[in-house]
Protein backbone atom coordinates (compact mmCIF):
# COMPACT_ATOMS: atom_id res chain seq x y z
CA UNK A 1 0.00 0.00 0.00
CA UNK A 2 2.71 2.42 0.82
CA UNK A 3 4.46 2.00 -3.00
CA UNK A 4 1.04 2.49 -4.25
CA UNK A 5 0.61 5.16 -2.89
CA UNK A 6 4.08 7.03 -3.09
CA UNK A 7 3.91 5.91 -6.95
CA UNK A 8 0.21 7.75 -6.88
CA UNK A 9 2.57 10.54 -5.26
CA UNK A 10 5.05 10.98 -7.96
CA UNK A 11 2.74 10.14 -10.71
CA UNK A 12 0.53 13.58 -9.17
CA UNK A 13 4.09 15.64 -8.80
CA UNK A 14 5.12 14.69 -12.25
CA UNK A 15 2.03 15.89 -13.82
CA UNK A 16 2.01 18.95 -11.64
CA UNK A 17 5.24 20.16 -12.45
CA UNK A 18 4.53 19.27 -15.99
CA UNK A 19 1.84 21.88 -15.96
CA UNK A 20 3.39 24.21 -13.79
CA UNK A 21 6.86 24.75 -16.09
CA UNK A 22 4.60 25.51 -18.95
CA UNK A 23 3.44 28.81 -17.02
CA UNK A 24 6.65 29.59 -14.28
CA UNK A 25 9.99 29.70 -14.71
CA UNK A 26 11.55 26.31 -14.16
CA UNK A 27 14.44 27.74 -11.84
CA UNK A 28 12.00 28.92 -9.62
CA UNK A 29 9.42 25.78 -9.53
CA UNK A 30 12.93 24.30 -8.42
CA UNK A 31 13.71 26.53 -6.33
CA UNK A 32 10.57 26.63 -4.34
CA UNK A 33 10.44 22.75 -4.21
CA UNK A 34 14.24 22.26 -2.76
CA UNK A 35 13.26 25.06 -0.64
CA UNK A 36 9.97 23.32 0.61
CA UNK A 37 11.59 19.95 1.25
CA UNK A 38 14.13 21.46 3.60
CA UNK A 39 11.59 23.40 5.26
CA UNK A 40 9.68 20.55 5.88
CA UNK A 41 12.82 17.68 6.70
CA UNK A 42 14.38 20.04 9.04
CA UNK A 43 11.07 20.89 10.77
CA UNK A 44 9.97 17.32 10.92
CA UNK A 45 13.53 16.50 12.69
CA UNK A 46 13.21 19.40 15.21
CA UNK A 47 10.13 17.37 16.13
CA UNK A 48 11.74 14.59 16.25
CA UNK A 49 14.53 15.52 17.87
CA UNK A 50 17.71 14.10 16.03
CA UNK A 51 18.70 17.35 14.33
CA UNK A 52 19.62 18.73 17.55
CA UNK A 53 21.65 15.07 19.08
CA UNK A 54 23.12 14.34 15.87
CA UNK A 55 26.92 15.18 15.49
CA UNK A 56 29.20 15.44 12.45
CA UNK A 57 32.75 14.99 12.38
CA UNK A 58 33.37 15.97 8.64
CA UNK A 59 36.57 17.11 6.91
CA UNK A 60 37.16 19.88 4.98
CA UNK A 61 37.49 17.42 2.14
CA UNK A 62 33.58 15.94 3.36
CA UNK A 63 32.60 18.87 3.29
CA UNK A 64 33.52 19.90 -0.34
CA UNK A 65 32.06 16.69 -1.78
CA UNK A 66 28.88 17.51 0.32
CA UNK A 67 28.55 21.16 -1.33
CA UNK A 68 29.52 19.66 -4.70
CA UNK A 69 27.31 16.92 -4.40
CA UNK A 70 23.74 18.69 -3.25
CA UNK A 71 24.97 21.85 -5.57
CA UNK A 72 25.37 20.39 -8.74
CA UNK A 73 24.23 16.69 -8.72
CA UNK A 74 21.28 17.46 -6.91
CA UNK A 75 19.90 20.45 -7.39
CA UNK A 76 21.44 21.26 -10.99
CA UNK A 77 20.28 18.20 -12.08
CA UNK A 78 16.91 18.04 -10.54
CA UNK A 79 16.35 21.96 -12.13
CA UNK A 80 17.30 20.36 -15.43
CA UNK A 81 14.79 17.81 -15.20
CA UNK A 82 12.11 20.05 -14.61
CA UNK A 83 13.29 22.29 -17.13
CA UNK A 84 12.99 18.88 -19.42
CA UNK A 85 9.29 18.63 -18.87
CA UNK A 86 8.51 22.03 -20.65
CA UNK A 87 9.18 20.19 -24.15
CA UNK A 88 8.43 16.30 -22.63
CA UNK A 89 5.70 15.09 -21.19
CA UNK A 90 5.52 14.14 -17.84
CA UNK A 91 4.81 10.57 -19.17
CA UNK A 92 8.00 10.67 -21.29
CA UNK A 93 10.11 11.93 -18.21
CA UNK A 94 8.65 9.26 -16.01
CA UNK A 95 11.07 6.11 -17.16
CA UNK A 96 13.82 8.29 -16.70
CA UNK A 97 12.98 9.42 -12.92
CA UNK A 98 12.06 5.43 -12.38
CA UNK A 99 15.59 4.33 -13.96
CA UNK A 100 17.75 6.36 -11.29
CA UNK A 101 18.11 3.74 -8.74
CA UNK A 102 19.28 2.12 -11.73
CA UNK A 103 21.59 4.34 -13.17
CA UNK A 104 22.78 4.71 -9.21
CA UNK A 105 23.98 1.22 -9.20
CA UNK A 106 25.88 1.31 -12.52
CA UNK A 107 27.34 4.46 -12.04
CA UNK A 108 28.70 3.60 -8.25
CA UNK A 109 29.90 0.08 -10.46
CA UNK A 110 31.53 2.16 -12.77
CA UNK A 111 33.39 4.34 -9.68
CA UNK A 112 34.01 1.84 -7.49
CA UNK A 113 34.45 -1.04 -9.25
CA UNK A 114 34.66 -4.68 -7.86
CA UNK A 115 35.03 -2.95 -4.54
CA UNK A 116 30.75 -3.50 -4.14
CA UNK A 117 30.18 -6.46 -6.10
CA UNK A 118 26.18 -6.36 -7.73
CA UNK A 119 24.24 -9.16 -6.73
CA UNK A 120 22.22 -11.00 -8.30
CA UNK A 121 19.21 -9.12 -6.08
CA UNK A 122 20.27 -5.98 -8.31
CA UNK A 123 19.63 -7.54 -11.62
CA UNK A 124 16.25 -9.23 -9.91
CA UNK A 125 15.34 -5.30 -9.09
CA UNK A 126 16.38 -4.20 -12.41
CA UNK A 127 14.42 -6.61 -14.38
CA UNK A 128 11.25 -5.30 -11.80
CA UNK A 129 11.84 -2.02 -12.70
CA UNK A 130 12.52 -2.07 -15.95
CA UNK A 131 9.51 -4.44 -16.82
CA UNK A 132 7.23 -2.17 -14.86
CA UNK A 133 8.65 1.43 -16.62
CA UNK A 134 7.94 -0.22 -20.07
CA UNK A 135 4.59 -1.85 -18.80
Amino acid sequence: MFGLTSALGSSLFATINSTLVQKIDHKIIGFYEISGAFFWITLYRLFDKTLLTETFNLTVTDWIYLTVLGTICTALAYVAGVSAMRTLSAFRVAPITNLEPVYGIILAFIFFGTKEAISTGFYLGSTLILGSVFL
